[in-house]
């Protein structure tokens, strides 16, 4: 009987410890970070004018940045609010079809928005462990806007995002991380017209938690 309850104790005191290692390491997401991500974006905008004149985001790499703020929940999980931009990312024209019609043109600058919800969880549970993982995912709306030198206001797309990411708590307040976003989003063009299409990214990301 003795044998038993110090074997119950030592579970439960085990249990406890493992708890609060996981505590301690979902703390070092706690707070206010920003940083920089480098992103692959492609898929389409959802900006266009009429069924003839569709545009994508171009296949290539875009530098933006991110600001947000994380709490601790209980038994390891953190939860935050975001908000990234990428503020200067090429959108082109499907099919290149303005090479025999110049009446638009076939290339935009747009400015990507995404506001976003997380929640997490740390991995491990032992709180000896220097550079931490959270393992997350996300969901929130999201705002894009376009234009060029020709055309200093093109158009404006909204929806909603959702994705899951990895990030990495660094000695002295560093952080790096992974992100993987998708987004279906609804464009409303020059003309007037709308319609729905999706797009996605990847992101490396590296930042500072204040």
């Amino acid at each position: 009987m003795t044998f038993d309850i110090a074997k119950t104790s030592g579970l439960v005191s085990a249990a406890a410890l493992a708890a609060g290692a996981q505590g301690a390491q979902a703390q070092a997401f706690d707070g206010l970070y920003a940083g920089l991500s480098f992103s692959y974006m492609a898929g389409d905008s959802a900006l266009h004018f009429g069924d003839s004149y569709d545009y994508q985001l171009n296949e290539d790499a875009a530098l933006g940045l991110f600001v947000g703020y994380n709490m601790t929940l209980a038994s390891g999980m953190v939860a935050g609010v975001e908000l990234a931009f990428v503020p200067n990312m090429d959108t082109s024209e499907n099919g290149g079809s303005s090479a025999s019609d110049t009446s638009y043109p076939n290339e935009y600058d747009s400015l990507m928005i995404d506001a976003k919800f997380k929640l997490g969880r740390v991995l491990g549970s032992t709180a000896s462990s220097s550079m931490p993982i959270m393992l997350y995912g996300f969901g929130g709306i999201s705002a894009l806007d376009s234009s060029s030198a020709a055309d200093s206001d093109y158009g404006t797309a909204f929806g909603v995002n959702y994705g899951f990411g990895a990030e990495m708590a660094l000695s002295n307040g560093f952080l790096i991380g992974l992100e993987v976003i998708g987004r279906t989003m609804d464009g409303y063009g020059y003309d007037g017209s709308s319609s729905t299409r999706n797009n996605y990214g990847a992101s490396l990301r590296a930042g500072f938690r204040f």
